[in-house]
């Protein structure tokens, strides 16, 4: 875990349950890693926030795939296409948790518009055009980044 140096603060001298490596990459930024086997003896100065924990990017797309893994099993494509073929052809809504691959996740409620093979960046990938009431607008979400999807 990284913290920016104002996050926290020891409030004693020494204290056997906090590990400081202090790094300073410039004369404007000093950056602290710290490894904390307890919460015992930490007062926060300022409450954390996500920006202060910056995660290796390496971790995010472990985690990402094994969600991505455990989708499939619990529902797997055919299925999530068969219910959003059956939305399209009977103009129903579904409401689907999807992951981004920076494994951010949210909860959308959508109109299905078509099901088909699409590209971005070079890379196919079979997508879902679906009205999307969150955004108010038609959006593109790959089938599989879906985690649940459901009828509404």
């Amino acid at each position: 875990m990284l913290l920016t140096d104002s996050t926290y603060k020891q409030t004693s001298p020494i204290n056997e349950n906090i590990k400081d490596y202090r790094l300073k990459w410039s004369t404007t930024l000093r950056f602290s890693a710290v490894r904390c086997t307890s919460f015992e003896g930490i007062v926060l100065e300022t409450p954390i926030r996500k920006s202060h924990i910056w995660m290796d990017w390496r971790i995010v797309h472990l985690l990402t795939r094994f969600q991505y893994k455990e989708a499939e099993e619990a529902l797997p494509a055919a299925d999530k296409r068969a219910l959003v073929l059956e939305a399209i052809r009977t103009g129903g809504e579904l409401e689907n948790v999807y992951l981004k691959p920076d494994d951010t996740k949210s909860r959308r409620r959508i109109r299905p518009v078509a099901i088909e093979m699409m590209e971005y960046r070079g890379k196919t990938f079979e997508g879902v055009r679906a009205y999307c009431h969150k955004r108010g607008e038609t959006r593109t979400f790959r089938l599989d980044r879906m985690l649940e999807v459901s009828k509404v």
